[in-house]
């Protein structure tokens, strides 16, 4: 299991991001497939499934609903979501950096449902994270 991203929540989906306190670039793209190969500037890499339920509004939503959005073209259905990370390390170290130190591309496709994989992890924030909140499901 990872400790990432958590798509148990019927609900939706939880990005555990690097930085507490905002200042993390995220950039989410809906695919009309799964992506060809892992993109090599990103450190640590997840996928998990996800359902949208019919009668859903799929948003984008940040801590404590600050800020919001909508997600164009997320329908009904089964989804696999790849997260992408890179800077983690340098978003838990600057915290309160005024500039961007960690991005993130959230990739969403149509796709069976599948178990969770930790693809690529190179930061020592998500070998922290999978260790601590992965390990225990």
């Amino acid at each position: 299991m990872n400790g990432l991203v958590g798509a148990g929540d019927p609900h939706g989906v939880y990005l555990n991001l690097a930085r507490r306190s905002g200042g993390s670039r995220v950039r989410v793209a809906l695919l009309p497939d799964a992506p060809t190969a892992l993109k090599g500037q990103y450190e640590d890499v997840v996928e998990v499934s996800t359902m949208v339920p019919d009668g859903a509004d799929p948003k984008w939503v940040t801590w404590a609903f600050e800020s919001w959005g909508p997600l164009p073209g997320v329908t009904p259905g089964t989804y696999r979501i790849r997260v992408s990370a890179r800077g983690r390390d340098a978003g838990y170290e600057q915290e309160f950096a005024a500039r961007v130190v960690d991005e993130y591309l959230v990739e969403m496709w149509p796709a069976d449902s599948a178990p969770d994989e930790i693809l690529r992890s190179g930061s020592e924030n998500a070998a922290y994270w999978h260790k601590e909140i992965g390990g225990r499901r």
